[in-house]
């Protein structure tokens, strides 16, 4: 995670650590929650103290924490970029707005929709669209009533003759994901050694 704002990132207050020690025994392994449960909170070097940074790792490293100032914040794209800086060989890459909630059993989608991709020939796939629209004063286990996908298509080119895309919803649900033009940096998921060929540009 890279926290950029004013104040530290809320994740590292002890009681939201041990609520997310909390979700993470509930699914991993013993040696796993063994390690978060000894290191709740540490420093260590990483591929970002090149660039001055220090990020902070959070149960046993397995979550890492780049925090930034308001006069450090350089936006989004850099934030991503750094992002995956703290990659340390994890399987699978998710990129999602922090603005966004999780339906019910969202990965077994994600990677049910990636072993299907694979299974059609598309050796790489990266699955990417816009999320759906939801209000805040709904609770937490609402889901929209349609399940069609967002299609990321073109809209136009703005007054800096830069393409902008916008989500149109399907008609139905696919069976399997479709293939699309546009990558959405909303909503990605795919294997992270995505990484190592297509990195963010600083």
């Amino acid at each position: 995670i890279v926290w950029q704002g004013e104040g530290g990132c809320p994740l590292t207050e002890p009681h939201v650590l041990a609520q997310l020690l909390k979700m993470f025994k509930a699914v991993a392994p013993s040696t796993a929650v063994e390690k978060a449960e000894k290191a709740p909170v540490s420093t260590e070097h990483s591929p970002l103290s090149r660039l001055g940074y220090t990020p902070r790792c959070l149960l046993g490293r397995h979550l890492r924490l780049l925090e930034l100032g308001d006069a450090e914040a350089k936006g989004p794209c850099w934030a991503r970029y750094l992002c995956e800086l703290l990659w340390e060989g994890e399987e699978w890459l998710l990129q999602i707005d922090s603005h966004m909630r999780f339906a019910r059993h969202w990965d077994e989608g994600c990677l049910a929709d990636i072993a299907a991709c694979e299974a059609s020939g598309s050796p790489k796939p990266v699955l990417s669209s816009y999320g759906f629209r939801y209000e805040r004063q709904r609770p937490w286990e609402w889901e929209p009533e349609t399940t069609a996908p967002l299609v990321l298509a073109a809209s136009h080119f703005d007054h800096r003759h830069v393409l902008q895309i916008r989500g149109r919803h399907a008609a139905k649900r696919f069976n399997v994901p479709r293939r699309n033009y546009f990558f959405s940096a909303n909503f990605s998921f795919s294997r992270a050694r995505r990484i190592l060929e297509v990195p963010y540009d600083p």
